[in-house]
Protein backbone atom coordinates (compact mmCIF):
# COMPACT_ATOMS: atom_id res chain seq x y z
CA UNK A 1 0.00 0.00 0.00
CA UNK A 2 1.40 3.91 -0.56
CA UNK A 3 1.80 5.67 2.13
CA UNK A 4 0.98 9.02 2.81
CA UNK A 5 3.11 12.22 2.38
CA UNK A 6 1.97 15.60 3.10
CA UNK A 7 4.18 19.10 2.25
CA UNK A 8 1.93 22.00 4.38
CA UNK A 9 -1.69 21.29 4.37
CA UNK A 10 -4.58 19.30 4.83
CA UNK A 11 -8.35 19.18 3.61
CA UNK A 12 -7.94 16.50 0.73
CA UNK A 13 -6.32 13.69 3.21
CA UNK A 14 -9.63 12.64 4.65
CA UNK A 15 -10.95 11.98 1.00
CA UNK A 16 -7.39 9.98 0.41
CA UNK A 17 -7.91 7.88 3.09
CA UNK A 18 -11.57 7.03 2.90
CA UNK A 19 -11.53 6.26 -0.34
CA UNK A 20 -8.28 3.70 -0.23
CA UNK A 21 -10.83 0.64 0.20
CA UNK A 22 -7.31 -1.43 1.61
CA UNK A 23 -6.64 0.84 4.27
CA UNK A 24 -8.55 -0.68 7.32
CA UNK A 25 -11.49 -3.37 7.87
CA UNK A 26 -14.55 -1.44 8.32
CA UNK A 27 -14.81 -3.06 11.90
CA UNK A 28 -11.48 -2.54 13.08
CA UNK A 29 -9.75 0.41 15.25
CA UNK A 30 -6.53 1.85 13.75
CA UNK A 31 -3.95 4.13 15.08
CA UNK A 32 -1.81 6.01 12.63
CA UNK A 33 1.72 7.82 12.90
CA UNK A 34 1.89 10.96 12.12
CA UNK A 35 5.95 12.60 11.99
CA UNK A 36 7.04 15.84 11.23
CA UNK A 37 10.62 17.34 11.20
CA UNK A 38 9.29 20.60 12.97
CA UNK A 39 8.61 21.59 16.16
CA UNK A 40 5.34 21.31 17.96
CA UNK A 41 5.00 25.50 18.34
CA UNK A 42 5.10 25.74 14.47
CA UNK A 43 2.31 27.36 13.07
CA UNK A 44 1.95 24.38 10.60
CA UNK A 45 1.66 22.18 13.29
CA UNK A 46 -2.20 23.36 13.58
CA UNK A 47 -2.84 21.10 10.12
CA UNK A 48 -1.19 18.29 11.73
CA UNK A 49 -3.22 18.59 14.31
CA UNK A 50 -6.47 18.89 12.46
CA UNK A 51 -5.43 16.13 10.19
CA UNK A 52 -5.65 14.10 13.73
CA UNK A 53 -8.93 15.66 14.57
CA UNK A 54 -10.29 15.18 11.40
CA UNK A 55 -9.22 11.56 11.02
CA UNK A 56 -10.90 10.74 14.28
CA UNK A 57 -14.00 12.40 13.64
CA UNK A 58 -14.88 11.40 9.77
CA UNK A 59 -14.24 7.50 11.13
CA UNK A 60 -16.38 7.95 13.81
CA UNK A 61 -13.25 6.86 15.98
CA UNK A 62 -11.86 4.13 13.94
CA UNK A 63 -9.14 6.07 13.16
CA UNK A 64 -6.71 7.33 15.84
CA UNK A 65 -3.38 9.20 15.48
CA UNK A 66 0.06 9.43 17.77
CA UNK A 67 1.98 12.80 16.63
CA UNK A 68 5.78 12.70 16.77
CA UNK A 69 7.79 16.17 16.39
CA UNK A 70 11.35 15.79 15.42
CA UNK A 71 11.36 12.14 16.79
CA UNK A 72 12.61 9.98 13.98
CA UNK A 73 15.29 10.99 11.83
CA UNK A 74 17.22 14.12 10.00
CA UNK A 75 14.97 16.37 8.24
CA UNK A 76 16.19 14.94 4.95
CA UNK A 77 15.11 11.80 5.79
CA UNK A 78 11.40 12.24 6.51
CA UNK A 79 10.20 11.26 2.99
CA UNK A 80 12.27 8.37 3.20
CA UNK A 81 10.62 7.27 6.40
CA UNK A 82 7.05 7.25 5.03
CA UNK A 83 7.81 5.58 2.19
CA UNK A 84 9.43 2.67 4.00
CA UNK A 85 7.01 2.34 6.65
CA UNK A 86 8.73 4.12 9.54
CA UNK A 87 5.27 6.57 10.12
CA UNK A 88 2.00 6.41 8.10
CA UNK A 89 1.96 10.10 7.23
CA UNK A 90 4.60 12.86 7.02
CA UNK A 91 5.46 16.67 6.63
CA UNK A 92 7.73 16.46 4.04
CA UNK A 93 10.70 19.69 3.01
CA UNK A 94 10.94 19.07 -0.68
CA UNK A 95 14.00 20.85 -0.65
CA UNK A 96 15.89 19.17 1.82
CA UNK A 97 16.34 15.79 -1.28
CA UNK A 98 17.67 17.87 -4.29
CA UNK A 99 16.97 16.26 -7.34
CA UNK A 100 14.53 13.66 -6.06
CA UNK A 101 11.93 16.17 -7.22
CA UNK A 102 12.57 18.32 -10.02
CA UNK A 103 9.20 19.88 -10.84
CA UNK A 104 8.46 20.89 -7.92
CA UNK A 105 12.02 22.35 -8.14
CA UNK A 106 11.12 24.31 -10.17
CA UNK A 107 9.25 26.93 -8.04
CA UNK A 108 12.56 27.22 -6.30
CA UNK A 109 14.35 28.69 -9.36
CA UNK A 110 16.29 31.94 -7.46
CA UNK A 111 13.78 34.32 -9.26
CA UNK A 112 11.60 37.08 -7.09
CA UNK A 113 7.38 36.20 -6.91
CA UNK A 114 5.65 38.84 -4.90
CA UNK A 115 4.54 35.93 -2.38
CA UNK A 116 4.33 32.40 -1.75
CA UNK A 117 0.41 32.41 -2.33
CA UNK A 118 1.18 32.44 -6.45
CA UNK A 119 3.93 29.69 -5.92
CA UNK A 120 1.35 27.35 -3.75
CA UNK A 121 -1.22 27.61 -6.16
CA UNK A 122 1.22 27.17 -9.38
CA UNK A 123 2.52 23.87 -7.12
CA UNK A 124 -1.10 22.85 -6.65
CA UNK A 125 -1.81 23.54 -10.33
CA UNK A 126 1.46 21.38 -11.50
CA UNK A 127 -0.34 18.44 -8.76
CA UNK A 128 -3.57 17.84 -10.41
CA UNK A 129 -2.72 18.34 -13.65
CA UNK A 130 -0.49 15.11 -13.17
CA UNK A 131 2.80 16.52 -13.75
CA UNK A 132 3.75 15.68 -10.32
CA UNK A 133 2.95 12.10 -10.27
CA UNK A 134 6.31 10.37 -11.14
CA UNK A 135 8.15 12.06 -8.53
CA UNK A 136 5.02 11.34 -6.27
CA UNK A 137 5.01 7.83 -7.69
CA UNK A 138 5.51 6.03 -3.93
CA UNK A 139 3.12 8.27 -1.72
CA UNK A 140 -0.65 9.33 -1.99
CA UNK A 141 0.38 13.04 -2.15
CA UNK A 142 -2.54 14.68 0.80
CA UNK A 143 -1.69 18.64 -0.29
CA UNK A 144 1.44 20.78 -1.60
CA UNK A 145 2.39 24.26 -0.73
CA UNK A 146 5.05 26.78 -0.86
CA UNK A 147 7.62 28.91 1.81
CA UNK A 148 7.81 32.76 1.66
CA UNK A 149 10.32 34.18 -1.06
CA UNK A 150 13.86 33.78 0.06
CA UNK A 151 16.06 36.52 1.17
CA UNK A 152 20.06 36.84 1.89
CA UNK A 153 21.58 36.83 5.23
CA UNK A 154 25.27 37.17 5.85
CA UNK A 155 26.65 36.20 8.89
CA UNK A 156 29.20 38.33 10.24
CA UNK A 157 31.03 40.14 7.76
CA UNK A 158 28.72 41.12 4.61
CA UNK A 159 30.04 40.95 1.41
CA UNK A 160 29.11 43.97 -1.03
CA UNK A 161 31.05 42.73 -4.05
CA UNK A 162 30.36 40.01 -6.27
CA UNK A 163 33.73 39.55 -6.01
CA UNK A 164 33.37 38.87 -2.72
CA UNK A 165 31.61 35.62 -2.83
CA UNK A 166 34.34 33.61 -3.86
CA UNK A 167 35.17 30.90 -1.96
CA UNK A 168 32.47 31.97 0.42
CA UNK A 169 29.87 28.95 2.05
CA UNK A 170 26.76 29.59 1.49
CA UNK A 171 23.68 27.49 2.60
CA UNK A 172 21.38 26.78 0.07
CA UNK A 173 17.81 25.64 0.00
CA UNK A 174 17.91 23.66 -3.05
CA UNK A 175 19.44 22.57 -6.33
CA UNK A 176 18.57 26.00 -8.35
CA UNK A 177 20.55 27.88 -5.36
CA UNK A 178 23.38 25.72 -5.50
CA UNK A 179 24.42 26.64 -9.38
CA UNK A 180 23.94 30.10 -8.61
CA UNK A 181 26.55 29.87 -5.31
CA UNK A 182 28.84 28.24 -7.76
CA UNK A 183 28.65 30.64 -10.49
CA UNK A 184 29.25 33.00 -8.36
CA UNK A 185 32.60 31.13 -6.94
CA UNK A 186 31.11 30.81 -3.71
CA UNK A 187 30.63 27.04 -1.88
CA UNK A 188 27.29 25.95 -1.43
CA UNK A 189 26.63 23.91 2.07
CA UNK A 190 23.39 22.14 2.33
CA UNK A 191 22.01 22.11 5.62
CA UNK A 192 18.28 22.42 6.99
CA UNK A 193 16.77 25.04 8.57
CA UNK A 194 17.11 23.82 12.23
CA UNK A 195 20.50 24.13 11.52
CA UNK A 196 20.96 27.35 10.28
CA UNK A 197 21.16 29.66 13.49
CA UNK A 198 23.46 27.39 15.09
CA UNK A 199 25.57 27.28 11.80
CA UNK A 200 25.56 31.14 11.29
CA UNK A 201 26.70 31.39 15.25
CA UNK A 202 29.34 28.61 14.80
CA UNK A 203 30.79 30.01 11.25
CA UNK A 204 29.96 26.89 9.95
CA UNK A 205 28.27 28.67 7.08
CA UNK A 206 29.41 32.49 5.60
CA UNK A 207 25.84 33.22 5.00
CA UNK A 208 22.07 31.87 4.33
CA UNK A 209 19.27 31.74 1.81
CA UNK A 210 15.91 31.91 3.84
CA UNK A 211 12.83 33.33 3.93
CA UNK A 212 11.38 36.63 6.09
CA UNK A 213 9.69 34.59 8.67
CA UNK A 214 12.26 32.89 9.53
CA UNK A 215 13.58 36.30 11.21
CA UNK A 216 12.38 37.70 14.53
CA UNK A 217 10.75 41.20 14.05
CA UNK A 218 10.66 43.33 17.34
CA UNK A 219 6.67 43.54 17.92
CA UNK A 220 5.48 47.49 19.07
Amino acid sequence: MKRLGMTFCFLVMACLILESPHCWAVDQKMRIAIASWNVKADPNTKALEAIAEDLEKATGGMVTSDISYRALTKESEYYDAVVNGICDIAYVALAYTPGTFPFSEMLGLPIHYPNNVITAKAHYALWKRGFLDKQFAEVHTICVGSMSPYNFYWSKEPVTTLEGFKEKKIRCPGEPWNAVVEALGGVPVSITAGECYMAVERGTVDGVFWGWPAMPVPRP
